[in-house]
């Protein structure tokens, strides 16, 4: 069963169906946006197929730190997102589900361009702050 970290405060969730690692003071909740703009905490479901995805239901999942296939958490192959990578879902009348492709992965929707961070360092220009102090010899 595949399972879901979710960034939570200063900490991480594990999600499956249920909780399976963590202290869930939110519960089994995830962030949504729904195609509206609205944001919304709800409860999260599982997985669906892409295939069995019913129209007019998607909606974006957000603040999924990685995603995971297998339930094994002694070692987990973890893929990581950025925060703010929105994630496809589909909501339901008992909470949303996160979309799956065929090969098991979730379908990034729109994915967030490390390059355009204005706080990311790597890609500014960075002064050169050391100066050559000699002693000067009169």
């Amino acid at each position: 069963m595949p399972i879901i970290r979710r960034a939570y405060n200063y900490g991480s969730i594990l999600l499956g169906p249920h909780i399976i690692q963590g202290k869930a003071m939110c519960g089994q909740t995830v962030e949504v946006v729904h195609v509206h703009g609205n944001n919304t905490v709800e409860r999260f479901c599982g997985f669906k197929s892409f295939a069995s995805m019913m129209r007019g239901k998607s909606c974006v999942l957000t603040e999924i730190q990685a995603f995971s296939q297998s339930d094994d958490l002694v070692y987990p192959a973890w893929r990581w997102f950025h925060r703010n990578d929105w994630l496809l879902g589909e909501r339901s009348t008992e909470g949303v589900y996160l979309i799956t492709m065929e090969d098991g992965m979730p379908l990034v929707v729109n994915a967030y361009d490390v390059s355009r961070d204005p706080y990311n360092q790597s890609t500014k220009d960075k002064p050169n702050n050391v100066h050559n102090f000699e002693r000067r010899r009169a």
